[in-house]
């Protein structure tokens, strides 16, 4: 039995089609479990409609080449989703390669707001982990929690922890508990934004006590404490 399989090939980025003539194999002994199976070959994979070849240049066209998916996918002729399904599978390994990663001595950990709430579910936060010698991003995990965390130091090998001397977090104890069970020698920093806008607030709740017990009132435009409200943050963004 035989059957054909069209699938996209590319040369210099101009696509064109190849029929390949796969052949279908029967098994005539009744307790065979397969019974029926084709034919495979390493430069096309199993109901793929990109060759190998092919599906490396979509990953290399969205990664190094810098261009959208839904681009390369017109290029290849291909859908969008067959286009990112092969950015994930062939793109994953290149992005959790170490070498890519490189030695970093102090790595930032800070949640960011990934999506907003909506009538069935709430804001969604993920992690993200920054190489600061060099301001890459290094991975995004998708949770808020210490258990994230611990396991993604757990799955690095020691000498590439051995080399963190220092890790920058905002002042949320479950990534210091997990940097703790994770990179015990590393010294735990509290990101000078965060200080800066805890002390403002200790500030800022003195001032408002204060303008009360000797005006009587809550801040007003022309009150000098009022007026001063800001000078902690101001100086943070300016340097001094």
């Amino acid at each position: 039995m035989a059957a054909d399989a069209s699938v996209c090939v590319t040369c210099r980025w101009r696509t064109g089609r190849c029929c390949w003539c796969g052949r279908m194999w029967r098994c005539d002994e009744p307790t065979c479990p397969t019974r029926t199976w084709s034919e495979e070959v390493d430069e096309i994979g199993p109901r793929s409609v990109l060759t190998e070849r092919a599906r490396a240049e979509v990953c290399r066209g969205v990664g190094p080449g810098e261009q959208s998916v839904a681009a390369v996918a017109r290029a290849f002729g291909v859908s969008w989703r067959a286009a990112m399904a092969v950015v994930r599978e062939h793109g994953r390994p290149r992005v959790d390669h170490l070498a890519r990663l490189g030695a970093p001595s102090a790595v930032g950990l800070d949640e960011t707001s990934f999506l907003a709430a909506v009538a069935e579910d709430l804001t969604l936060l993920v992690i993200g982990i920054i190489d600061l010698d060099d301001g890459r991003l290094i991975d995004v995990l998708p949770a808020r929690s210490a258990v994230a965390v611990t396991a993604w130091l757990a799955q690095k090998p020691g000498p590439w922890l051995a080399g963190i001397r220092h890790v920058v977090i905002d002042p949320y104890q479950p990534y210091a508990a997990a940097v703790a069970v994770g990179l015990p020698d590393a010294r735990l920093v509290v990101n000078h934004f965060h200080v800066i806008r805890l002390a403002n607030a200790a500030l800022d709740e003195v001032r408002r006590r204060v303008q009360h017990t000797t005006t009587g009132h809550r801040g007003r435009k022309r009150d000098p404490l009022y007026r001063i409200r800001r000078r902690l943050p101001e100086a943070h963004a300016v340097g001094v």
